[in-house]
């Protein structure tokens, strides 16, 4: 959780309580988020928040063996369908592998901000990616 935005839970409840509003989002239209099985195990989430900003976390022991690109672009197909034109990231400027990520998927940078969230005791950056779904 080096990169999301709170620090590593400390409790179940506080898991808990992020599970209870992500299914309440996605309840009220907010949100699409979806849990990713891979070997049987849930090994991270993706999804949009607020239908238009992507948000992902994956379990580090499928790291680089492409569930999170093949996420990602279900991801992208679906809201495609959907006729959603844009999807917008905002994402730790320390967290390369998810550069990476949305680059190879068709997300490009549009800016760049400092000390955007306080993340327990420490301010982080964030760097702004959009991809044009429409090719618009």
């Amino acid at each position: 959780m080096q990169f999301w935005s709170t620090p590593p839970h400390q409790t179940l409840a506080e898991t808990e309580y992020l599970v209870e509003r992500t299914i309440v989002a996605t309840q009220q239209g907010k949100g699409d988020d979806h849990v990713v099985i891979y070997n049987h195990e849930i090994v991270g989430k993706a999804g949009l928040w607020n239908n238009i900003e992507i948000g992902l976390i994956f379990a580090p022991v499928v790291w680089g063996i492409g569930i999170a690109t093949e996420a990602v672009r279900a991801i992208i197909s679906h809201e495609v369908g959907k006729g959603t034109a844009e999807m917008l990231a905002d994402v730790d400027p320390r967290n390369a592998r998810c550069i990476r990520l949305l680059k190879n998927n068709g997300f490009v940078q549009t800016g760049m901000a400092k000390r955007t969230a306080r993340v327990g005791e420490t301010w982080v950056d964030s760097l702004y990616f959009r991809a044009d779904l429409l090719g618009g």
